[in-house]
């Protein structure tokens, strides 16, 4: 029966450090899509800027123009982004105390290393004695 808690915390552990992923890729594409082709900011990097709907064939693109906005595009998203998820960061509970909590309920004690030389110990202890408790018992 430890074993089979113990797999769960490894998968808990490795599903904490899956989600420290700051920037989903596909949320900045599709906002990059949007401001780019639906709001006709491409249109910008033309030699002549012109909002008109329909395109000029004749009228080129400057290259160093469109790498220029497009860049500065991706990067004002990325940072709308970053600030939005450093409020949902602050406004809940951050997962590794939940980590910790199911650890204490699960009554098993981890080692966490941060670094070569350095690391954090979870001591896993249940207020009760055992982490297998009867039915009977958590009905009462």
């Amino acid at each position: 029966m430890v074993t089979w808690r113990n797999i769960f915390i490894a998968n808990e552990f490795n599903e904490i450090q899956a989600e420290r992923r700051n920037i989903e890729p596909t949320t900045t594409l599709i906002w990059f899509a949007f401001f780019w082709i639906g709001v006709g900011w491409g249109r910008f990097s033309l030699t002549n800027p012109d909002f008109s709907v329909h395109n000029n064939a004749l009228q080129p693109d400057n290259m160093f123009l469109k790498f220029f906005l497009s860049s500065f595009l991706m990067w004002c998203i990325v940072a709308v982004e970053l600030v939005l998820i450093r409020i949902y960061k602050l406004l809940t509970t951050p997962l590794i105390l939940q980590f910790t909590d199911l650890c204490s309920v699960a009554n098993i004690s981890v080692l966490v290393m941060t670094d070569q030389i350095h690391g954090y110990y979870i001591h896993g202890k249940a207020p009760w004695k055992q982490s297998d408790l009867p039915l009977a018992w958590l009905k009462s």
